[in-house]
């Protein structure tokens, strides 16, 4: 007896509007909200745009609303923003996009809409009119407006337009498989220009593509990777042999750098998510790495430690994660102003259990993925003032070239249109 066909996947702005509902009003991040559905490039190119234009796609649209929607039907809220950007920032057609939008809301139930969505896209195509709020423009959160305008005075407003920008797609070589020059001539030949890199161990495509056509990355000489996250295995500089410690490990990324960066480390990895240091293991076969000690447990708490040091410690903390806003645009619109307090708490108590684990005269990374002082020079404050702790110095952040600010403890890379997300980082020295 046949199978039954599979059923059709909903047209991509169907799609793209539930997933809005999803992140927007449910509060699902994005990766979440994408789980088990498959989503096209235009799907992703919608829900990116929306996100990124948030709050003055949100405005315009409700400027031309004759009166607010009803709670129940948000859904066609996210109809008209994804016909709103594709008007003003996808430059379609004003027609098409109404008869697009028209075309879904009928699939939605709501045939009733018709006119509503023409005379709001239409007006939206001839308004001229920015918008009123500084969150519409800037499109970003007001607190998160503020907080750059406070800590970068010279440059918060080139930070937030950075995050409007879509980010370049990095990769990194696998050293102990290839040379970035054998990758550089594959890709080439493939169809898949791309460029050096400020690291060694980065290249960047020139046009973005799925991770599954690109040569290299089944056979495990690339991984997907910005170059500023590739910086930490070559701050944390470790040697063959030494005892090095990845907390706050998974889902791996940096781990299978720094097996890459130095082979013969004795690396032990820690993470509370069992099925996040699953991809740890995953990730380590694909590149032909050995797989480090892997132990799930709650760092800080340090049941879980036998007591004998390390000689090195990458910590890679949680964070809001704004410094990855061109990656993670819903960010902007779920996170809020209070989180900055928890995690700075949660930071301070993993700090202070890495620098228990470090041996005197080791070295300990200090990163986040986030461009907010409270999150990165804030929390490293109790340990910069301890007597039996150094900053040291990280002079690859300048010989490579990306731009960056250096603070007390340590440095705050600068998302720039074709750099590096913004992530700071602070290195310290035990002494003994």
């Amino acid at each position: 007896m046949a199978r039954p066909a599979p059923p059709a996947a909903p047209p991509p702005r169907l799609l793209a509007t539930r997933l809005l509902v999803k992140i927007l009003k449910r509060g699902l991040p994005f990766d979440r909200a994408l789980l088990h559905e498959h989503a096209n490039p235009f799907v992703h190119e919608l829900l990116y745009g929306v996100l990124r234009h948030y709050f003055s796609l949100s405005e315009r649209v409700s400027r031309h609303l004759q009166k607010p929607l009803r709670n129940k039907d948000f859904d066609l809220f996210c109809l008209l923003m994804t016909g709103a950007l594709q008007i003003l920032h996808l430059r379609t057609p004003a027609h098409a996009a109404v008869n697009e939008s028209v075309d879904i809301a009928r699939r939605l139930g709501k045939p009733w809409t018709d006119k509503l969505i023409n005379a709001v896209l239409r007006t939206v195509a001839k308004d001229t009119f920015e918008g009123q709020g500084i969150e519409a423009a800037f499109d970003h959160p007001k607190w998160l407006i503020e907080q750059a305008q406070a800590q970068y005075p010279h440059h918060w407003h080139d930070l937030l337009l950075a995050n409007l920008t879509k980010a370049p797609m990095c990769l990194r070589v696998n050293a102990t498989k290839t040379t970035r020059e054998a990758v550089l001539e594959t890709l080439q030949r493939n169809g898949s220009p791309a460029v050096p890199g400020a690291l060694p161990s980065c290249i960047i495509l020139e046009a973005p593509m799925p991770s599954e056509q690109i040569p290299g990355i089944a056979s495990g000489e690339l991984s997907i990777q910005d170059q500023g996250a590739q910086l930490a295995a070559r701050l944390l500089n470790a040697s063959s042999g030494m005892r090095v410690l990845d907390a706050c490990a998974a889902p791996g990324n940096k781990t299978a750098h720094l097996l890459e960066h130095t082979p013969g480390i004795a690396l032990t990895s820690v993470d509370q998510s069992e099925s996040r240091l699953q991809r740890i293991k995953t990730e380590c076969h694909r590149l032909g790495l050995p797989t480090p000690e892997i132990i799930c447990a709650r760092f800080e708490q340090l049941a879980w430690w036998d007591g004998r040091p390390f000689d090195a410690v990458l910590l890679d903390v949680p964070c809001s994660g704004t410094g990855t806003l061109r990656r993670h645009p819903d960010i902007k619109v779920l996170a809020k102003a209070d989180d900055l307090q928890a995690h700075h708490q949660s930071q301070k108590r993993l700090l202070d259990a890495a620098w228990r684990t470090l041996k005197p005269g080791g070295k300990l990374l200090y990163s986040t993925c986030s461009m907010l002082k409270r999150e990165n020079e804030d929390s490293v404050q109790a340990l910069r003032t301890r007597s039996d702790a150094a900053v040291l110095d990280m002079p690859q952040i300048k010989a490579c070239g990306l731009v960056s600010i250096e603070t007390q403890s340590g440095v705050q890379l600068v998302t720039t249109p074709q750099g590096p997300d913004a992530m700071f980082y602070a290195l310290f020295g035990k002494r003994a």
